[in-house]
Parts: C-alpha cells; sequence; structure tokens
C-alpha cells in the first residue's frame, strides 16, 4: 500500500511513527498495510520537500503518526469486529498513569479470506491476509525537567497474492493470473527519547536513539505447483541524534525567535538472499541540520532552515527550506508560500542489491527536487468556514529508473539496471481544501486536487490521476450519542504501463478509467461504556482498477462493537464510561 504526495513517487514520502522512520533501506518506501490504527492519536501530512528538517526520502512530503499517550485513571478498551470476505478482527488497549510515570499498550489482529486479485484466474482461489500489530509507551519524570520516553511497535503480516507471469491476457496485454505466492513480513520500530529543559524552558535538549527492523521473505511460485523462489530481505537501520532549541525574544523589534541545531548519525543495512546468490551492503551517515523560526508581533511567521548530508556512499547533499505566514483576521485571510529542496538516496537495492536479471548500479546518485507553493487561506461565516487553495511546482533531477542492459550471463536473454535519469520531471498542480460547520451537528468537509506530472521525455507518469477529490459529511445525533459519516472519493483518468503478451520486451500506455468510491459509516453508544458501529465500503460495487490487470474489492461492509472501562469512575461504583 503505498501513499504519493504531490505527484512525487511513493518512496519520495518520508513516514515518522511516534518520531521514528518507518522507511525501509532496501527500496526507500514504507508499506502502509501494516500500519493499524487503534492507538494511532493524529496524523499529520506536510506537503513539498521537507529535507532540511528530516533529510532523505523527504522528496513529496513527510507523513508523522503520532500515538495514543497513556496517563490519567486505568482506562481499558477492547473491540471486535467482522464482515465481508470472511474478515475478523479486534483489539484491546489499556493505559494509565500520573504526572510523574505513564503509559500504554496496545494489541491489534485482523485477518480476512480476502477475494481474487486476478480478474480472469481459472483457479478462483482467494488472495487473503492477516497481520497482528503489537505496540507499546511508557514515560518517566527523571527529574522536573527531565523527561524519558520509550516507544516500540511490531506488527507481522502474511499476504496472499497473485502476480503477471503471462498466462492471462487482455486483448494483447498480460494481466494478473491465479498463483500461490505469498509473502511474510514483519516490521519492529523502537525509540527512546530523553528531554531536559533548563532556563525555564527557554532551553532545551534533546536526545534520541531509535532502530527500525524490516523482514521480508517472498515466496513466488510463478504459474507452477513445484518448489517456490524465495527472497528473504533483511533490513536494519538505527539513528542516534542530539537537537538543541533555545528561545528567546527581542522586544524592540517585536520578534520572538527558536533557534534549532541537530546532529544525527545513522546507518542502514540489508542482507538479500535469493536462489541467485546473498548479497549485505551497509552506509552510514552523519548530518548536521539547523532551523530559525520568528514570529513578529504575532502577524508575520517566518522559518529558514538547511540541512547537510554526509554519506559514505555517495556524494554529500545539502538541503533548505524556507516559509512565511501572514494571518490577517480583520480579512479574514492567511496568505502562506514556501520554498525548499529534497533528496531521496537510491535505494539499497537499487545501489548493491541481485535478482534474477537485475543488476545494481553504485554509481547512482541522489534523486533531488526543487519546489515552491503559494496559496491563501479564507475564513468566514465567524470561523465556522475555512477554504485554503493552493498552487505548487515541483522539479525533480536525476530521478532513479530501469533501462534495458546485456546480462553478464550468456543464457539470459535481458537484464535490467537502474540508472539516473537525464532532465528533470515535472510536477505543477491546484489543491483546495475546506471544512464547513453547517450546524452545530453537522460539518462538511470537500477537498480537490489538480495535478500535472510528466517525466523527463515529457510523458505523462502513471498512476497519477489528473483530478482527485473527496467530500465528506459527519452528523452526529440523539445528543452525540450517534454519528453517521459519509465520504465520496473521486479518482480521475490515469495512465498504467502494459506488457504485451506475445513479446514483453515490447510495452505501451492504456487509460484506467475513473471511478468514485463511496463509504458509509454510523455509530451509537448503547451506554457509556457499550458502541456499536458499522460501515459499508465502495457503497455503489463501484468496478475500478488501480493497477492494470488488478483487482480490487466490491461492495463491502462490516460491524463491530467497542467496550470501554475507565477506573476514574470507580468512586461512585463500578461503571463504565
Amino acid at each position: 500500500t503505498a501513499v504519493r504526495i504531490r505527484g512525487a513517487e511513493h518512496n519520495h514520502t518520508l513516514v515518522l511513527i511516534d518520531g521514528i522512520e518507518a522507511n525501509t533501506g532496501s527500496n526507500g518506501a514504507f508499506d502502509f498495510s501494516d500500519l493499524m490504527t487503534e492507538d494511532i492519536e493524529r496524523i499529520e501530512v506536510i506537503r513539498g520537500p521537507q529535507s532540511a528538517l528530516y533529510g532523505s526520502n523527504a522528496i513529496g512530503g513527510v507523513i508523522n503518526v503520532i500515538t495514543k499517550r497513556g496517563g490519567g485513571p486505568l482506562a481499558i478498551t477492547a473491540r471486535a469486529e467482522g464482515g465481508s470476505f470472511g474478515t475478523k478482527g479486534g483489539a484491546a488497549r489499556v493505559s494509565g498513569g500520573n504526572e510523574r510515570i505513564w503509559g500504554s499498550a496496545t494489541v491489534q489482529h485482523q485477518r480476512s479470506d480476502g477475494f481474487n486479485i486476478a480478474p480472469e484466474g481459472e483457479w478462483g482461489e482467494k488472495d487473503g491476509y492477516r497481520v497482528t500489530s503489537l505496540s507499546a509507551n511508557a514515560g518517566v519524570m527523571l527529574a522536573e525537567n527531565i523527561r524519558l520516553d520509550l516507544n516500540i511497535r511490531h506488527s507481522d503480516k502474511h499476504v496472499r497474492n497473485d502476480d503477471q507471469t503471462g498466462i492471462s491476457v487482455r486483448n494483447e496485454w498480460v494481466i494478473a493470473n491465479d498463483s500461490l505466492n505469498f509473502t511474510n513480513s514483519s516490521v519492529l520500530l523502537m525509540g527512546a527519547n530523553l528531554r531536559w529543559d533548563m532556563l525555564e524552558g527557554r532551553l532545551t535538549h534533546v536526545f534520541s536513539a531509535s532502530r527500525n527492523e524490516t523482514r521480508w521473505n517472498d515466496y513466488w511460485f510463478g504459474a507452477g505447483f513445484g518448489p517456490p523462489s524465495i527472497t528473504n530481505t533483511n533490513d536494519d537501520a538505527y539513528r542516534l541524534s542530539y537537537k538543541t532549541s533555545y528561545h528567546f525574544a527581542m522586544p524592540v523589534i517585536g520578534l520572538q525567535n527558536s533557534v534549532s541545531g541537530l546532529i544525527e548519525h545513522g546507518k542502514e543495512s540489508f542482507e538479500n538472499k535469493t536462489e541467485w546468490g546473498f548479497v549485505e551492503a551497509s552506509r552510514k551517515l552523519t548530518s548536521f541540520a539547523g532551523e530559525w523560526r520568528g514570529d513578529v508581533l504575532g502577524r508575520v511567521y517566518l522559518t529558514a532552515g538547511i540541512r547537510h548530508d554526509d554519506y559514505d556512499a555517495f556524494k554529500d547533499f545539502t538541503s533548505w527550506r524556507a516559509g512565511i505566514s501572514v494571518p490577517i483576521p480583520e480579512m479574514g485571510i492567511r496568505p502562506h508560500a514556501s520554498a525548499g529542496t529534497g533528496m531521496k538516496a537510491p535505494t539499497l537495492i537499487e545501489q548493491f542489491g541481485y535478482f534474477d536479471r537485475y543488476l545494481p548500479n553504485p554509481a547512482l546518485v541522489p534523486e533531488t527536487s526543487e519546489s515552491w507553493d503559494a496559496g491563501v487561506e479564507f475564513t468566514f461565516l465567524r470561523d465556522k468556514a475555512i477554504v485554503d487553495v493552493t498552487y505548487f511546482e515541483m522539479d525533480i533531477t536525476n530521478k532513479i529508473t530501469d533501462e534495458s542492459v546485456e546480462c553478464p550471463e550468456a543464457d539470459q536473454s535481458s537484464c535490467r539496471r537502474p540508472i539516473n535519469l537525464d532532465g528533470v520531471s515535472k510536477r505543477k498542480g491546484i489543491e483546495v481544501d475546506a471544512r464547513f460547520r453547517i450546524l452545530p451537528n453537522l460539518s462538511l468537509g470537500l477537498a480537490y486536487t489538480y495535478l500535472d506530472a510528466f517525466d523527463s521525455s515529457g510523458e505523462r507518469e502513471i498512476r497519477r490521476p489528473r483530478h482527485a477529490a473527496r467530500g465528506d459529511i459527519t452528523y452526529k445525533f440523539d445528543e452525540g450519542r450517534g454519528t453517521f459519516h459519509l465520504a465520496a472519493i473521486y479518482n480521475g483518468e490515469m495512465q498504467d504501463n502494459v506488457f504485451n503478451f506475445f513479446d514483453w520486451t515490447k510495452s505501451g500506455r492504456v487509460t484506467l478509467d475513473d471511478y468514485w468510491l463511496v463509504t458509509a459509516a454510523a455509530s451509537y453508544k448503547l451506554n457509556p461504556g457499550l458502541e456499536i458501529y458499522g460501515r459499508i465500503e465502495n457503497l455503489f460495487d463501484e468496478d475500478y482498477e488501480e493497477i492494470f490487470g488488478f483487482s480490487t474489492a466490491g461492495i463491502a461492509g462490516y460491524a463491530g462493537l467497542r467496550w470501554t472501562f475507565d477506573a476514574e469512575q470507580l468512586g461512585n461504583g463500578l461503571s463504565m464510561k
């Protein structure tokens, strides 16, 4: 499951979970199907290049996931649900603590028989999955001004999948066919943060350490029933960092300042084992960054940052970012703009990996981007309506793709090797976001994006719709005990690559149809501690494709119960909240 921001690639999106980088070194991406949501407090999406703050992988933007903290009286939450495709799942969470020590732990599991993702598969076999997630966090005040936070998150997943082996065909193009293929994977994220506040909070020191261990075991049977081809990939990465921030004022000119400095060191490594060989490689990184934030009389907010990344495997890179926001409440507007650069290091597989007919390229250089955006946020109807319109442009250079080359083995006809493309890949577009509070219990959200994304040859990038939109409405009833939610997503026409059934060296382009997806959901609190909920996905049973030749789910329904116990009410007798 991939997420692209502003037309960039999916491994141009940096994903942080409680400050821990979740992207892997081997392919540079994060698989969002590993992310279960029971313990998530909120998700922040930062659009545009952010390498000045976060380093590699932040060409398109950053997705920052913050989980729920422990604290307060003992609270226990349990949930169970089931629905279409034989789907069953549940979760349980416990949390509690006081001002000195706190913590929480969550376990989640979901499994499904799935559906056949090969649209014309002759076996009719289903492609199901199961995923389990365990997470915990804890914190303690070591002193009045010293705080230690610990986080750990582990997910384990089994997924059945189909592929394109040339057996099934639509017109002259290859589509997915049934197979026995499956993948087992696991992700382990661990982090620790020690924060020391000084000078009444004006000076802050943060020491951080994190580790990311990701494992893949792919079993590929092709179109047959013989022994599978097995690929084992092990990713390991650690980061150590020190960040200091100082806040000070310049009253004469009405300026509030925040200055930060960062030193970071890390190492990422991987092992790749296939029937064609064994590869292991690693690389180290040392980074230095600085950022200034200014507030001029609460009227003008400014940011500026710079970062230098020193890799031992390729040339160093320096990135920067600047932004401005000017709220004018008297007019109900907030103009804003930003500009900056981003970088994406070559993946370890691209630099050092080896698969059948795939050759690495140690000479690759990082992908880089330059971007700017400008827009205006409008607030009206006494803050009951907010509309933001933003225009953006982004140029990507040294974009990595692969080309056909001569194989070193005489019995192999053609091989692929990653390269940096010449020229500039361009993206530009308009983003519109709106939220309306129509009534105290009725809200409406609207969003629209227009995107032009072209590679360096001037050809439109695949799987990027020119038009995308979303609308959602939320209604609360019975004094807030019940909630009804309706959401509609529009995905416009987009292109995809296809391969010729009779000659795999020939490829082409097809246009995937546009589609609407509608979801309806409702929940109701039967009593203060028991809630029933349900949802219907793809309400109108839309037949659509996100990737040419692969099926997607039809209409599906799910329902469940959520139980909550809060020890805070024990003083009034055992009750539930």
